[in-house]
């Protein structure tokens, strides 16, 4: 037997970045309250592990190294975009 679609395109892998993002979001698949939540609740909970696995990915935590002036503005930056994204996976999170 032939395969029926031969000329279907292959999936390009993902870089580790998104994948990691990829990867966060089914991992909530494998929880057992799923049972009881209503749909919405639970695309919530797949934005919000997607979103976190995003901030880790986009704007990990810094290392602990001396920085000057120039370079604490910087990752001073980073986070601020760090913890809005993670704000709004904390608001997703509290919604019923």
């Amino acid at each position: 037997m032939t395969d029926p679609t031969p000329n279907a395109p292959v999936p390009t892998p993902l870089s580790p970045a998104a994948q990691a993002v990829l990867d966060a979001a089914f991992s909530v698949y494998d929880c057992e309250a799923l049972y009881s939540l209503t749909e919405e609740q639970h695309a919530s909970m797949i934005v919000v592990a997607a979103l976190r696995a995003a901030a880790d990915q986009v704007v990990p935590l810094p290392l602990g190294f001396p920085c000057n002036r120039w370079i604490n503005g910087y990752l001073s930056a980073r986070q601020n975009i760090r913890a809005k994204i993670l704000a709004i996976a904390t608001e997703l999170e509290g919604q019923p």
